[in-house]
């Protein structure tokens, strides 16, 4: 075995091992937090948090992505890119404390100001936790990284969820981020190796690589405003319960997609970084990473999508059941804004910054057009939904198309790695909608789910083994090793 390859299974396994740990208890805590809170509670987190997003993906200047991908590192170059990172995310600092007023204008709501200069101070702590964290990547230590940001996110967790139930509403949520950020910064001063507190004004050869770095910005900045278009139109056309409810829509339906694709992308960059000049090994590793992506994706989005209704009214509340059909419809699409997202990293190592933009402006462009004419033709929730479905594979279909020409390979190579297992998804939602009806009213709903979990499971795996037996083979390969 390959020192890379087995660099790249121990560290996903110290990151699996800490996401397990903690994931199942910030789940159960999301859900009790969302039962204490209010619809208008979540307006409030959604508008400040995609304004904020908009600065936070000018917070690292793509410093992060260049100290990963950079061949030597040395002192000097961190101090020069510590410089970088104070006059960057000093200027965010004041760029939102002092917008705040005007923001919170512009939506007619005096909370987000408040809110927005709170949550500023963040940038000034992304200052130190920037060189230290990108290091670890770097250096594949993802077993130390893992374990900052496990007790730093268990930390907040726990804070979030003893403020709701004092009656904090909002605050809650906004108190329990700081918390997070002071908590990282504290634990990677700790226990970095490469924590530097004194700058150092670059040199010229190191602003020239800037260009890079700006252009690695500029694309997660227009990557942001495509993810949060929704929330930008939305809350124009849409009421303050309406963006609360399509809020936590948003945030249920995506859970596993957040906490599945930050760490396969955080390994995957530093990895394929080390392949940027060999096309053919990375379109390789490219495809298998598509290929197991959907077999993983499809049937837990589209198991998800189908059993939605039997889970979220018992585990939310009663107040948050309009978002039933939102997540279902909305977790249709994901498996596809998971290749999407998996392509990324490629282009990154490649450092193949324009390719990237490319991908990002398309997104923002579709998808926008497609939530404006979801919302202004007043079909409300709906109209969002449906725009998820008719964009998301458009754009994964680009990405890919933009992706395959930089490698110089056949697009026609991605076109196969999701039809099997949306052939075997089809037939799984076929199953469990069939049981559904069979024995709907019969027993509680709760008790339904542990049945269909297993029918739709055994189903998908039927399924794949009539249709592709080297798919399941190639995963327990993987396993193996």
């Amino acid at each position: 075995m390959s020192s890379i390859k087995s660099g790249v299974l121990h560290s996903l396994k110290w990151i699996a091992i800490s996401k397990l740990i903690i994931q199942a208890f910030r789940w159960l805590a999301t859900f009790i937090v969302i039962r204490l809170l209010m619809p208008d509670d979540y307006a409030i987190v959604a508008i400040s948090d995609m304004v904020a997003g908009y600065l936070l993906a000018f917070s690292s200047l793509g410093l992060g992505a260049l100290l990963v991908s950079k061949k030597k590192v040395d002192l000097r170059f961190m101090q020069e890119m510590l410089w970088l990172s104070y006059i960057v995310n000093i200027s965010l600092f004041i760029i939102q404390f002092f917008l705040a007023e005007y923001i919170a204008g512009v939506y007619s709501n005096e909370a987000v100001e408040m809110v927005l200069k709170a949550s500023a101070f963040c940038y000034l702590l992304n200052i130190f936790t920037l060189i230290p964290s990108s290091l670890m990547v770097r250096n594949m230590e993802h077993k130390r990284k893992s374990l900052i940001e496990m007790f730093a996110g268990l930390t907040s967790t726990i804070s979030i969820i003893t403020l709701a139930y004092c009656g904090f509403g909002f605050w809650s949520l906004v108190y329990g981020y700081i918390i997070n950020e002071v908590f990282k910064a504290i634990f990677y001063f700790k226990y970095s190796d490469n924590f530097i507190f004194i700058p150092h004004i670059p040199r010229k050869r190191s602003l020239k690589l800037m260009r890079y770095c700006l252009s690695v910005s500029l694309s997660e900045l227009i990557f942001h405003i495509r993810d949060s278009a929704d929330l930008l139109i939305g809350g124009i056309y849409l009421s303050k319960a309406q963006l609360g409810v399509y809020n936590v829509a948003l945030q249920v339906s995506n859970m596993p997609l957040r906490k599945l694709a930050p760490p396969i992308r955080a390994v995957a960059h530093p990895t394929l970084a080390k392949y940027r000049n060999d096309s053919k090994r990375l379109f390789g590793y490219l495809t298998k990473m598509q290929r197991l992506g959907f077999f993983i994706t499809v049937p837990l989005f589209w198991g998800i999508s189908s059993t939605i209704d039997l889970i979220l009214p018992h585990a939310l509340g009663a107040q948050w059941s309009d978002s039933i059909n939102v997540i279902s419809l909305i977790c249709l699409a994901l498996p596809f804004r998971f290749g999407e997202e998996m392509l990324h990293p490629v282009l990154k190592g490649m450092q193949r910054g324009r390719e990237m933009l490319i991908c990002n402006i398309f997104g923002l462009v579709v998808f926008s057009a497609c939530i404006y004419v979801g919302v202004s033709a007043n079909h409300g929730l709906a109209g969002i939904a449906l725009a998820w479905i008719v964009s998301t594979p458009l754009i994964y279909f680009f990405s890919a198309y933009i992706a395959s020409k930089a490698l110089g390979q056949s697009m026609q190579t991605f076109s196969n790695q999701w039809i099997s297992p949306a052939v075997a998804g089809v037939c799984m939602v076929l199953s469990i909608e069939m049981i559904k009806q069979y024995i709907n009213g019969s027993i509680h709903p709760l008790l339904i789910l542990p049945i269909v979990m297993i029918v739709g499971g055994v189903t998908y795996l039927s399924t794949i083994l009539l249709i592709k037996k080297t798919l399941v083979t190639e995963i327990l390969d993987f396993r193996k090793a």
